[in-house]
């Protein structure tokens, strides 16, 4: 099936950001919304990919780039879990407003994991997946603060900028959410693999863990990107068709 997709715009406040819908030629009015990471943006190819996989399905795919980030408008440095909230509830809203939606999934893969169980009381999809997802950011001080310098030389942006992004613990959000799957490696090296097992622990029932052997943040090996791409579309199929 074609997994075409095309450009689009809408509001989160006074920020006009930019993403890519996918809307399958049979659309079931099922749809996932994806969540990228801090510094990442909606080229992630795990959204590419599975926006192509569940096309097969007829369930739609929204990828967007939240503020800051690639072609939205607003200031990188500016961003933070509440704003990346904000971001996904209005792209939930354009497209009930826009599209008969009957059934809604999350993605989210590192903050976008955390974006997506901040966000769960305010959507209330019928299923989520989250990689890589850091649930109690102080258990990541040590292993990213090896990572700040790098990444402030990288991107330019401050050192408050990285510190205050860890600044959370989503451990009391977890608790009302359901048909939730967590995919996490064993040997991230940026937000420890005890965040999944936290997350795992604290959901409600259905859920799924996925550990990923020696696998890292990114998810570099190949094997793991298809194990990834395997259950995530699983689990979307099973809840939102």
């Amino acid at each position: 099936m074609s997994s075409d997709f095309k450009e689009i715009n809408f509001y989160s406040e006074k920020f006009k950001l930019s993403g890519y819908l996918h809307i399958p030629k049979n659309f079931s009015n099922s749809i996932v919304i994806g969540s990228h990471g801090l510094l990442s943006d909606a080229q992630s190819m795990k959204q590419i990919n599975l926006a192509t996989r569940l096309s097969d399905y007829n369930i739609g795919y929204l990828r967007f780039n939240h503020r800051g980030c690639s072609t939205s408008e607003g200031k990188l440095e500016n961003t933070n879990l509440l704003t990346r909230k904000t971001d996904i509830i209005s792209a939930f809203e354009y497209l009930k407003t826009n599209y008969n939606i009957k059934r809604t999934g999350l993605f989210g893969s590192s903050m976008g994991g955390a974006t997506c169980i901040y966000s769960h009381n305010e959507i209330k999809p019928q299923a989520m997946v989250l990689v890589a997802s850091p649930v109690i950011g102080r258990t990541m001080k040590t292993s990213f603060s090896k990572s700040i310098d790098i990444l402030m030389k990288e991107t330019g942006l401050p050192r408050n900028f990285f510190e205050k992004n860890i600044d959370f613990d989503l451990s009391g959000d977890i608790d009302k959410i359901k048909n939730s799957l967590v995919i996490h490696g064993d040997n991230d090296e940026i937000v420890p693999f005890e965040n999944g097992e936290i997350l795992y622990s604290n959901l409600k029932n259905d859920k799924k863990m996925i550990t990923l052997k020696n696998g890292d943040h990114r998810i570099t090996n190949l094997r793991d990107q298809n194990i990834m791409i395997d259950e995530a579309v699983n689990w979307f199929v099973k809840y939102l068709n």
